[in-house]
This record gives structure tokens, C-alpha cells and sequence, in this order.
């Protein structure tokens, strides 16, 4: 997580996005202390083919 932060950085990213399932509460809670936040304010959709 830590490279991939370091990365991004470098690369002058904007940000990281992660996913996870909802009922993953162990990455969530890895993801939230290491300062990510969770989004509300979007929702993602999936057309399977």
C-alpha cells in the first residue's frame, strides 16, 4: 500500500482508488487507518458481458 502510494505521488496522481466488497470490514478497516476515506457521494455501476 505503501509503494503504491509512493507511486502515485511520484507520478503526480491525483489520488488511489480502492474497492472492496461491503461486508470486506478487514480491508476497510486497514484502507480508513491508513487515511483513506470512504466515498459516498458517487456510485459505481457494472454492466457484466
Amino acid at each position: 500500500m505503501n509503494a503504491a502510494k509512493d507511486m502515485a505521488q511520484s507520478m503526480g496522481a491525483k489520488g488511489i482508488l480502492l474497492e472492496t466488497g461491503k461486508d470486506n470490514t478487514t480491508a476497510q478497516k486497514l484502507y480508513e487507518r491508513l487515511g483513506y476515506h470512504q466515498e459516498n457521494e458517487v456510485f459505481f455501476y457494472f454492466l457484466k458481458t
